[in-house]
């Protein structure tokens, strides 16, 4: 009797520690089931599911090594990818330094620029450089002239387009008496020039600019007057026009414009706003991106 007592004593302990056990092992899922969701850092991910098999095999097919090693693998998979993550974040910040360096100082070439000028090629930049040394007077068409009052915001857009895709925006007014002076044959130079056929009679761009009083360049208003009268407003007449519409025609090249543009360089309003827009949108890009910087 005392044997078989001692049997189902033995018994009943067993099945008690097995009960216990596999409460332990379901336990020891759940809680790493917790853990993993809570925690931001480690992810077990995909090795949950074989984790959970080999806690099932505990003791049987499995111990603590094969337990182990699942974290372990998703400790160096994400220690892998982190310093990836690194890698890639020092790079972008490196990138985001240089273009933030690159608007600095483009801000600071808008601050420090007296008057904006439109975009010019190096041959031109260099012919300017040798009329200043040479010193012949000469003033680009939108420095030497400016709208007539009545002129509207939509024709000055359109307008200013016009002249510009016809070479006229940027063309150097220079005194009739220097004409033969400024046809350098020096090569890697070049430029344009605006040549005075005044139209008198028929009504001609005269009608929507004005000379601009006083320039820096000392070249009479009279002149330029007579450069605003060379182009006609009517297609009829002569063979460079140009008209409210941003039709225009120079040569046997004939065109329009967009429409969408705004004036930038004619007038010395337009010089000063297109000057402070460009310095504002370069603040608040300047801005974005440090706080984009600032944040990674």
């Amino acid at each position: 009797d005392e044997a078989r007592k001692s049997k189902e004593n033995t018994a009943k302990s067993l099945e008690r520690y097995e009960n216990l056990f596999l409460e332990t092992r379901e336990e020891y899922i759940e809680k790493v089931c917790k853990w993993d969701a809570g925690n931001t850092l480690l992810k077990l991910g995909k090795h949950m599911q074989p984790l959970a098999r080999d806690v099932q095999q505990y003791g049987r097919v499995t111990g603590y090594n094969e337990l182990s090693a699942h974290a372990h693998i998703a400790f160096r998979e994400t220690e892998s990818m982190m310093e990836q993550n690194r890698h890639r974040v020092a790079n972008e910040i490196v990138k985001l330094g240089e273009k933030k360096a690159g608007i600095t100082a483009e801000l600071e070439q808008w601050k420090n620029r007296k008057e904006p000028e439109p975009a010019r090629e190096e041959k031109v930049v260099k012919n300017r450089e040798l009329l200043r040394e040479k010193g012949i007077p000469h003033i680009p068409f939108y420095m030497a002239v400016d709208f007539n009052n009545n002129v509207p915001e939509q024709v000055r857009g359109r307008l200013e387009e016009a002249l510009q895709d016809m070479g006229v925006l940027d063309a150097l007014i220079v005194p009739p008496q220097y004409r033969n002076s400024v046809f350098s044959e020096v090569a890697g130079i070049a430029d344009r020039y605006l040549i005075q056929e005044p139209q008198f009679m028929a009504h001609a761009l005269s009608e929507l600019l004005k000379p601009v009083s006083g320039n820096e360049a000392g070249i009479s208003g009279e002149f330029i007057d007579n450069i605003l009268k060379t182009i006609v407003l009517d297609p009829n007449i002569a063979k460079t026009y140009v008209d409210e519409n941003g039709h225009y025609r120079i040569g046997l090249i004939e065109g329009n414009v967009s429409g969408h543009a705004v004036p930038r360089f004619i007038g010395a309003e337009a010089r000063k706003q297109f000057r402070l827009d460009n310095i504002r949108c370069l603040e608040a890009e300047l801005t974005l991106l440090e706080q984009e910087i600032d944040g990674m």
